[in-house]
This record gives C-alpha cells, structure tokens and sequence, in this order.
C-alpha cells in the first residue's frame, strides 16, 4: 500500500499496517480491510461493523455452545489482526448475552489476545444503549436527560440571539429536541410503545422540553401542554419516525405492529392517519386540559389552527394556567382567588 505525503518536497511512504487518518481514500481502504474479516467470519457469526466498531452476532442453546462459538470468534479475530498487524482492545470489548437466563456468577467467558472478556448487562453501540432484555429503559433515560440538558443550554442562548418567535421556538424544538429523541426510533421505538412506563417517561420529558421553551407553569399536564404546541406526543412521534423508515425499507408488517392495525399496504398518508386516530383516542379520553378541549375538540383542529402559534405569552391560556389569581388560586400559589384591587 502506497501513500503519498503531501509535505515540501513530495514523497511515498510504504503503510505496512492501519489505513492513514484524515487521507481521502483513508474510509475506503479501511472497508477493503475489514471486508476480509468480514467474509472470514461468515458462518462462524454474524457480524455488523461501522467504521472500526465491530459487533459479532451468535446464538446457542446452552452455555457450553456459547462459549464454544466465542473461542471460534476469538481465533478468527486473532488470527486477523497478526495478519494485519492490528490489534483490538479486550478493555474496551464486551459480552452481552441476550435472553434466557442471566447467571452473573457463571458467564460466558471468552479471551481475547490473553485476557477474557468482561460479560455486561448492557452496552452503548452506535449512541443506543442495548440491555440484555432490549426493553431500553436505560436508553429512554440517557436520551430524555442528554436532549433536555441541551436543549436546556442553547434555548436560554437563542432566545436572546433571535427573540421568542414561534418559527425560531418550533425550530429549535424539531431540530434539537426531536432529533435527538427519536435518534434510531426504528430500534427502539417498539419497545416504547408496549411498555406504558416507558411512555410516560418520553412523554414527560417532552412537557418539561415544551414548557422550557415555549413558557407555562410546570404543572401544566403534557395533554394539553403537546396540544397547545400544535405536536404528536413523543411516543407517537418515535411511531411515526419508525414507520416512516419502515415504509422507505418496503417493511409494512412492522409498521402495522408500531401501529396495532391490521396488515396493509402503508402509504404516509395513511400512517398519518393512523397516528391522527391514536392521538384523539387519547385526547379525547383524556380528564385534562377542559378549556382547551373547548377550542380544539380534536387534534386535527388544532393542526388545522395555523393561525394559531404556539408562544410564551398565549400557552398559559391555551392551558388554563395563567397568572390571574383564580389560577394562582387554584394550583395553591395564592391564599385567595380575588384581586388585590378589591
């Protein structure tokens, strides 16, 4: 392998081992590298591999077959990188069994360059925490407080920058917050929507997200406060980013489970539709937010309300919790419900 050094006087230098950083043909050669790998795992394991983070896949129906497989891994991997000169940190590596029973004190044990493997619960591959059950609880939790520490960083910054206008609110909302949300929703957006916990917690980091940059009191219930802002809950947005890459994919039976209706062709309009439904179903059932039920009875209304732009000085009406002293009254921040004035 040859590479030329671009420096005052131009030179070739001889790559014995790696692939040079920053090069232009440095990713290319890079996937010609791990292509042998690849190919030299096939029918050992599956393999999944981006840039240089490599995940081997393998299954057994006992501990024996699990760990025989590993070793056959382990020596394919070995093998590969004397070859290559390269090697792989056994520190950095990890084990993580997924289903059947978890026994902490007899693993799967495997070496890897001398030194055996240390056997996780869960791991973070690619910005995804994956547990041993793939319920994600973990992963709901690092995302809801990694997207609310930033977007509780910059909305402060950009308020100022900008002003409190409704396009830069809405921008700031979709590009940052929902983005990092529903970052791999594919994934585990399913799993989000079996577990009822699961969905409370997006849903109320997505009010606290909400009242922060578009104004309220925190008592404000995420009915009303996602209503107000003219937005799809967060468990119904992760349904709809996930079936919308479904659909791109051809995978139709997947978007009918996301969405618990039966088998069909899935056109965008129609997962709208579907998530529109399961959005009235829950306003509607819903014993919050009374006064902006008068005005937007369905959410299709309310989407239909362009005229009406979420903003830090209309969301406590829309949400009955304004600072008049009836409200203050009632939420228990004044000792009476009369004016000052008399």
């Amino acid at each position: 392998m040859v590479w030329h050094v671009a420096t005052v006087l131009p030179r070739f230098d001889c790559i014995s081992k790696g692939c040079p950083q920053g090069s232009v043909l440095g990713t290319t050669l890079w996937n010609i590298m791990m292509d042998t790998l690849v190919r030299d795992l096939r029918g050992t394991a599956g393999c999944v591999a981006y840039a240089d983070d490599l995940v081997e896949m393998y299954k057994g129906y006992s501990r024996r077959e699990l760990c025989a497989t590993a070793a056959a891994v382990a020596e394919v991997l070995n093998s590969w990188c004397i070859t290559n000169r390269l090697t792989i940190s056994p520190s950095k590596s990890a084990i993580l069994q997924f289903g059947g029973d978890f026994n902490r004190n007899n693993p799967v044990k495997c070496k890897l360059f001398g030194r055996y493997v240390k056997t996780v619960q869960e791991w973070t591959y690619l910005g995804v925490v994956l547990d041993n059950k793939l319920l994600f609880r973990e992963h709901v939790k690092a995302i809801n407080t990694r997207a609310y520490t930033v977007i509780n960083t910059i909305a402060p910054i950009a308020k100022r920058q900008y002003g409190k206008r409704p396009a830069t609110l809405n921008a700031l909302y979709q590009g940052v917050y929902v983005s990092m949300v529903s970052y791999a929703a594919s994934v585990w957006a399913p799993s989000v929507l079996r577990n009822k916990r699961q969905q409370y917690m997006v849903n109320a980091a997505q009010r606290r997200a909400l009242v922060l940059l578009y104004g309220g009191y925190n008592s404000t219930s995420w009915e009303a406060m996602t209503l107000a802002a003219g937005v799809l809950l967060m468990h119904l947005k992760l349904a709809q980013r996930a079936a919308r890459y479904h659909r791109k994919k051809g995978d139709h039976e997947k978007i009918s489970i996301l969405l618990n209706c039966q088998p069909q062709v899935f056109t965008r309009s129609r997962v709208e539709e579907e998530l529109s439904q399961a959005s009235n179903e829950i306003w509607t059932t819903s014993p919050k937010g009374d006064h902006l039920r008068g005005i937007s009875p369905t959410i299709q209304d309310r989407l239909r309300s362009s005229w009406l732009k979420a903003h830090y000085w209309n969301i406590p009406f829309l949400t009955s919790h304004d600072p008049f002293a009836s409200c203050l009254h009632r939420m228990h921040l004044r000792d009476s419900y009369g004016c000052d004035c008399g």
